[in-house]
């Protein structure tokens, strides 16, 4: 309700500025420059982006296992440690 208010309001407000705006660039023989289309989607770029992401996550996550030995996650408090680690390792 509040949102359809704002919007009201703000064309209100700018729609006379918009259009005088508009009027000025015709009367001077200006003409708006049509736009480009946006870049052409590449599905197999982001694909490859995406497997790389996901080897190097993986690379990470594997080398934080091996390094940590049963004697550490047997410890008090050796399994939190390692959860610490693999979470750590893995926002790096």
């Amino acid at each position: 309700m509040m949102l359809s208010r704002l919007a009201c309001i703000l064309i209100r407000v700018y729609a006379p500025q918009v259009a005088a705006a508009q009027s000025a660039a015709v009367r001077h023989g200006r003409r708006r420059q049509p736009r480009r289309g946006g870049p052409v989607p590449r599905p197999a770029l982001v694909r490859v982006i995406l497997a790389a992401a996901g080897a190097g996550l993986g690379a990470t996550t594997a080398v934080t296992i091996t390094a940590g030995t049963l004697s550490q996650l047997t410890a008090p408090g050796g399994l939190a440690t390692f959860a610490g680690n693999l979470t750590g390792m893995a926002g790096t």
